[in-house]
């Protein structure tokens, strides 16, 4: 084999390694996002929680605008709770800063939930399932494949390589049994024809 073959092989495998390596632990942290935030947002969206107000403090965009994320502070009705820098899941379309909505705080670490928040529920199933998904069929085209190479390896010590002693002298494969040899002459036949 070639050097450069060997080197094109080598990057090739580091570059798949890094790339699966990569998205499990991408799917590992959205996996975790979601499973942590599926008991709040499931117990909010029953009404379950800590009545309060959400004050909006700042907001940013992610995506182009698409998707703003408002931070701000709760304080419960009783006013022994008061969280600063959480995240309003379930935003209202009337929202600006210096608003106050009202919302449940469930336990989440950083979120509590509006009255729109009902969605995040199956948005959080759907990450996880689609997860799930991917990852069961990653895993069995990884099998598949580790059994291919492994049957090809298994084929591959089956082939026996005979010189054949008359004047050319090329070398013939001969597929062989595991356990069963082909007898000399026989093999002198075959190589003849």
């Amino acid at each position: 084999m070639k050097a450069a073959t060997f080197i094109r092989r080598w990057l090739r495998t580091l570059a798949l390694s890094a790339l699966i390596i990569g998205l499990a632990a991408m799917s590992v942290l959205a996996a975790r996002q979601a499973l942590q935030e599926m008991g709040p947002s499931w117990r909010a969206a029953h009404g379950h929680g800590i009545a309060g107000t959400f004050t909006a403090e700042d907001m940013y965009e992610i995506g182009r605008g698409r998707n703003q994320v408002w931070l701000g502070t709760f304080v419960s009705d009783d006013r022994t709770v008061t969280r600063t820098g959480v995240q309003l899941s379930g935003v209202p379309a009337e929202m600006a800063l210096g608003v106050q909505v009202r919302v449940l705080d469930s336990g989440a670490r950083r979120v509590v939930y509006g009255p729109g928040a009902v969605a995040a529920v199956p948005a959080r199933a759907v990450v996880l399932l689609i997860l799930v998904l991917f990852w069961s069929g990653a895993g069995l085209f990884g099998a598949m494949r580790v059994r291919r190479w492994l049957s090809h390896r298994r084929q591959q010590r089956q082939l026996l390589e005979h010189r054949v002693p008359q004047e050319g002298g090329h070398a013939v494969r001969v597929a062989n049994a595991p356990k069963r040899r082909i007898p000399r002459d026989a093999r002198r036949r075959t190589s003849s024809r």
